[in-house]
């Protein structure tokens, strides 16, 4: 598996470093048994950019924290490669952060958990598949910050 880091934007300093980061996918990975990921594109991006992307591609215009995009490379006739995308705003991860009383690596940890589920197929458009992917999510981050 191969996962990239990203920074678009004036940002600052990413909180998780691409190690972590690179460690928070694969407990993910392990947790949801499912896989294999072939290629994850992490980019932390400014807010304006984000809501961009909800709107062009989602069609909502609020501000959001995470999205995901998986894909499918084809490889001959019945073999395929699963890839993403997985795009965070980190201003809004920032604010959840204070929000929840929690750091912004902890957060930023959660949301690469929670779009990498959504990479892996889980959604959270209604009440039992949310609670399913937030159980998986919250059992990967309790695995990498076992003392919160």
């Amino acid at each position: 598996m191969n996962v990239q880091v990203h920074k678009r934007g004036r940002l600052g300093r990413v909180p998780l470093s691409p190690l972590h980061i690179k460690r928070t996918v694969r407990e993910a990975l392990r947790a949801a048994r499912r896989g294999p990921l072939n290629e994850l594109n992490i980019v932390f991006l400014e807010s304006k950019t984000i809501r961009a992307l909800n709107r062009a591609f989602l069609k909502k215009r609020n501000d959001t924290d995470v999205i995901a995009f998986p894909y499918l490379e084809k490889q001959g006739k019945k073999r395929t490669r699963l890839n993403g995308d997985i795009f965070i705003s980190l201003p809004q991860a920032k604010k959840n952060a204070a929000r929840y009383n929690q750091s912004p690596a902890e957060e930023c940890a959660r949301l690469v958990i929670h779009g990498t589920l959504h990479i892996l197929g889980y959604s959270d458009k209604t009440p039992k598949e949310k609670k399913a992917l937030w159980k998986i999510q919250e059992r990967v981050f309790s695995i990498l910050f076992p003392n919160t």
